[in-house]
């Protein structure tokens, strides 16, 4: 999940159930397309909050997933 598509938030959030119904949140893990998400969004922190804001109907263990859990384990970094 990368950056702001056209749409603003509403097309952003289209694009994430998409992909959540395509590859499931196992597969998938945050990003971020800073520095061209100015394009939709004023700071690096409207960014981030509008991208966070795609995970709301998620539980907590598939929001874990996205947050970190896939990229923990796609990169093999330690865990403590």
């Amino acid at each position: 999940m990368d950056g702001h598509p056209r749409g603003g938030h509403a097309g952003l959030r289209a694009a994430v159930e998409r992909a959540f119904e395509g590859f499931g949140v196992e597969r998938l893990m945050i990003g971020s397309n800073w520095p061209s998400a100015p394009l939709a969004a004023d700071s690096y922190g409207d960014a981030w909050t509008g991208t966070r804001a795609t995970l709301t109907q998620l539980t907590d263990e598939e929001r874990a997933h996205v947050l970190n859990g896939t990229a923990t384990r796609t990169c093999r970094l330690p865990v403590d």
